[in-house]
């Protein structure tokens, strides 16, 4: 028998995709958050006189989450999802007979966004709608903080990454593990939001980070014991902030029974941003760096916490609803 062979043109009827439930999966996304917030940061990122970049900042911004949403590592991989996949072209405003931006592009879009570390502002920007939703609590606001070592990435024969540092750190068999890398300090809620995010080569000292990831709106702060000082109580004391941080002992000083269920109380609580951490590294691919350098390995950090927050928001408004707001008195 011979074959037949068969071609065929697109017209442009063919683009008028019938709609699935498929095409709707980031509705939410779309229609919970007020997206003119964001424009308004990112359009400072090309003043008048540099020129504008060839697509919307936002429809960049916009690629870029899509990219932790989905776990897309690699620009070349999200530049070719874009030019493919049909939720994506929908979510980020580009026209069925219009190209993506390259990953060239996406790549010099985020370098511009690290280096005005604007994610930081787009953090606060997203957490201020996530409470006036009321899906972040803001009353009685808890503080909850800790840092999770991520591997600087390396090939042998690359070029070793200067700005990154070891950590050292003892397992729970008290042998020391050394890791070259950055370590992120955050600070999130009960409820697992990201309120506060730093990133530091991988040998600074955890507990240097405690007043940086403080909001100054909390009741209380939880943390392991290297956050422990008589200082830093003061401090937290000084701002009127109930002192949640685990105990330690040293050699002179054992911890008593009473430390002990004092420490595992909070440890109940504390075991919340572990539990973000774990999520960071499995879902946003924090296990190790994708870049060069603290700048872009920060940005790329704190997108993942834009990216986390607004996933959970999303999760919640899903199952909850918007919760009305608690009238005084």
């Amino acid at each position: 028998m011979s074959s037949k062979s068969f071609s065929f043109t697109l017209g442009f009827s063919d683009w008028l995709v019938a709609d699935h439930e498929a095409l709707h999966v980031l509705d939410d996304v779309e229609s919970l958050f007020d997206w003119g917030s964001f424009e308004r940061p990112l359009k400072r990122l090309y003043p008048f006189h540099t020129g504008r970049p060839s697509h919307p900042v936002l429809m960049l911004f916009r690629i870029l989450l899509l990219g932790h949403f989905y776990k897309i590592t690699s620009d070349v991989q999200l530049e070719a999802m874009l030019a493919r996949d049909l939720l994506f072209r929908k979510f980020c405003g580009l026209a069925a007979d219009q190209q993506p931006p390259s990953h060239d592009t996406i790549s010099r879009f985020r370098r511009k966004l690290a280096e005005a570390k604007l994610w930081e502002e787009l953090l606060e920007t997203i957490n201020a709608q996530l409470k006036a939703h009321h899906l972040i609590i803001a009353e009685g606001q808890v503080s909850i903080m800790d840092a999770t070592i991520i591997e600087a990435h390396q090939v042998r024969g690359e070029m070793k990454d200067q700005e990154a540092g070891w950590c050292v750190k003892k397992n729970s068999k008290g042998q020391e593990t050394s890791t070259y890398g950055f370590k992120i300090h955050s600070n999130c809620d009960e409820d697992g939001f990201i309120l506060k995010q730093e990133v530091t080569p991988g040998n600074v000292y955890d507990g240097k980070l405690r007043e940086d990831l403080l909001t100054g709106e909390e009741s209380q702060a939880y943390a392991d014991s290297v956050y422990h000082s008589k200082e830093g109580e003061e401090e937290l004391a000084r701002r009127k902030i109930d002192s949640r941080i685990q105990r330690k002992g040293c050699r002179h000083k054992k911890l008593t029974q009473q430390d002990i269920d004092w420490n595992e109380e909070v440890g109940v609580t504390r075991a919340i941003i572990e539990h973000q951490f774990a999520e960071y590294k499995e879902r946003y691919g924090l296990r190790r760096t994708r870049f060069l350098g603290l700048l872009m390995n920060a940005c790329n950090a704190g997108l993942a916490a834009i990216a986390h927050n607004m996933k959970k928001g999303i999760r919640f408004y899903q199952l909850y609803g918007l919760p009305e707001p608690q009238l005084a008195g």
